[in-house]
């Protein structure tokens, strides 16, 4: 059975744990020692223990690390993210004894062509419908189903706003939305709901589990398990087309009105793919890994360290650094949107300098990046404004609202005081369509950097300093010597 192969690989940890400091870099060194299937079934391990709820790729970050001291605090340890042989030990244990309880195992469909684990004492097949097959609990209370919606019928994008749509009895509580998959999830008529499909080349396919309140504690942490497991290939049996088609949303929906969307931040987010030459210093991703975005990014060390938005490299199969080949990511602040990756084997001349100055109301900056990928190709642009507040969207003091224009691709770049040195990162913009919607104007140059404070904090957790001079040492510069000071450090960072 499934969770017997799974436990034989996860027992394989007990081998692997040593001790360690009681901090973030400790439980990284630890985590990131360990093989990657290691990696990933403790990740799994840690949803199914309702201590981790995001992706189970094995890759360390903020969350892996809360999760492994959560379950060290919860049994009673002392919460270092390093986990001994006998906690270890435990977390195995506490993990098959829930999956032989719901009985998870592996579900193939071969009518949507999805497969993912599912707990199978849990459920009970019912039968097939009009776009996959289904199954619910005894009691009635917990429904899954398969789906399968060819292109043809529905364009991905077009499924996706269907399903992302609010109505007065359908609450959407988190979306999020890339280039191969979606998610959301919510409340319909008083019943959780978790959809995710992914998107294939003839169809969008996936699977839609609803329960009812009383199960939440269960079905969230199933939901994730679920969602990390999803494999789809396309349909072996082609669902059939129905007219009239209504989402696939979990059963007991409205399929009224569209209510106004919320105010919401755009990323300055990655661009489109870029169509690369293997000239000009560029890199030429292979045939099969395709660029499908790209964003910016700056190098903050002598070697080869590179700061850049976590939304640019987050979901990505690969990541590259344009002239520079491919990049491993080392750490990651979701909150703040930062990410630290490292290309292989370089020596860079002349990484950012930070400001030690606090930013001030009115001051000029400079934003570099590689803005709108497709239309501009791998040619840098500088813009220039000023800082217009202090705080981000709501008042956030960890943000700056900056009026020099970006536009998607320039995520990750450097914010640039007039000595050429850094006091943010870019990382947003506000949504045009949005705000026109709800004020009747539009915004004008309204954008947002997260101050470089996180970003040196994120490079201490990695154990890398940041380079200061002191602002004295520096003379304020024309806008065209910033430019020629940024362009040295300032790269295009690619998913791949």
């Amino acid at each position: 059975m499934w969770f017997v192969r799974t436990l034989v690989l996860l027992s394989a940890l007990l081998c692997a744990a040593v001790p360690g400091r009681a901090d973030y870099a400790s439980s990284r060194l630890w985590f990131t020692a360990l093989a990657e299937d290691q990696r990933v079934l403790l990740q799994f391990s840690l949803m199914l223990t309702d201590d981790y709820a995001a992706l189970a790729d094995g890759v360390f970050g903020r969350r892996t690390y809360t999760a492994l001291a959560d379950f060290q605090r919860r049994k009673g340890y002392r919460a270092t993210g390093v986990l001994s042989e006998r906690q270890l030990a435990q977390l195995v244990g506490e993990t098959a004894q829930m999956m032989e309880a719901l009985g998870i195992e592996s579900e193939d469909d071969d009518r949507t062509g999805v497969s993912f684990l599912m707990p199978r004492k849990m459920l009970r097949f019912v039968g097939r419908t009009e776009r996959g097959k289904r199954w619910i609990s005894d009691d009635g209370s917990v429904e899954l189903e398969t789906l399968s919606v060819p292109l043809r019928e529905t364009s991905y994008v077009d499924l996706y706003e269907r399903l992302a749509t609010e109505k007065p009895t359908r609450q959407v509580t988190y979306t999020t939305f890339k280039d191969w998959f979606f998610i959301v999830s919510g409340e319909n008529r008083g019943r959780k709901f978790y959809l995710r499909v992914h998107r294939g080349p003839l169809a969008t396919s996936g699977f839609s589990l609803s329960w009812s309140p009383r199960r939440d504690q269960i079905l969230k942490r199933i939901a994730v398990v679920m969602s990390n497991s999803l494999v789809v290939e396309e349909p072996r049996v082609a669902a059939a087309p129905r007219p009239g088609f209504s989402s696939p949303e979990p059963s007991h929906g409205p399929s009224s009105d569209r209510t106004p969307a919320p105010a919401r931040v755009t990323p300055a987010a990655p661009a489109p793919a870029v169509p690369w030459s293997t000239g000009g210093g560029s890199v030429q991703p292979s045939p099969s890994s395709p660029v499908r975005s790209s964003g910016s990014g700056f190098f903050i060390s002598f070697d080869g360290h590179v700061a850049t938005n976590h939304h640019v490299v987050d979901d990505c199969r690969s990541v590259g650094v344009v002239g520079y080949g491919p990049a491993h990511l080392l750490g990651v602040d979701e909150t703040r949107d930062l990410a630290v990756l490292k290309v292989r084997e370089a020596t860079i001349s002349r990484p950012v300098v930070f400001a030690r100055a606090e930013p001030r109301l009115g001051q000029d900056v400079v934003v570099l990046g590689f803005p709108l990928g497709t239309l501009m190709g791998d040619a840098l642009t500088v813009t220039g404004g000023n800082i217009a507040s202090l705080s981000g969207i709501g008042g956030d003091a960890h943000d700056l609202q900056v009026t020099a224009p970006v536009q998607p691709g320039n995520s990750g770049g450097p914010l640039l005081d007039r000595r050429g040195a850094l006091l943010g990162v870019v990382t947003s913009r506000l949504d045009d369509a949005v705000t026109y919607e709800m004020s009747g104007a539009l915004p004008q140059n309204v954008n947002f950097a997260v101050r470089s404070g996180h970003l040196t904090a994120l490079m201490r957790s990695l154990d890398l300093e940041p380079l200061h001079v002191p602002d004295h040492e520096i003379p304020e510069r024309s806008l065209a010597d910033v430019a020629d000071i940024g362009k040295r450090s300032t790269v295009q960072v690619t998913c791949h």
